[in-house]
């Protein structure tokens, strides 16, 4: 049936997320956000011509937008305590959740 068109994969210890890519590349998906809390820094891919290419990157000292094609929304790293936050914003600005 094909992998999904957005996924969100979460660095752990030792589990070689970038690995992984070309798992995600042999079934389709789409795009796939990278949540890497040892660096604090999202890190968005996108396939093009059969490959993840990345797109963007936000860390808590450039906290870019990092919006996606495939969802309404888009993913900013923000500094915040005790540890830094993700926000999700939808497409049309409203409404804004922090993770």
């Amino acid at each position: 049936l094909g992998g999904p068109d957005f996924a969100i994969e979460v660095v752990s210890p030792d589990d070689q997320t970038w690995d992984k890519l070309p798992f995600y590349e042999s079934v389709g998906t789409r795009e796939l956000l990278i949540v890497d809390r040892e660096t604090w820094s999202l890190e968005l891919y996108r396939l093009q011509d059969g490959r993840l290419q990345s797109v963007g990157t936000s860390t808590v000292a450039a906290p870019a937008e990092l919006a996606s094609e495939i969802i309404p929304l888009s993913f900013r790293l923000q500094p915040s305590e005790p540890r830094p936050a993700i926000e999700i914003r939808h497409r049309d600005g409203q409404p804004v959740w922090t993770a």
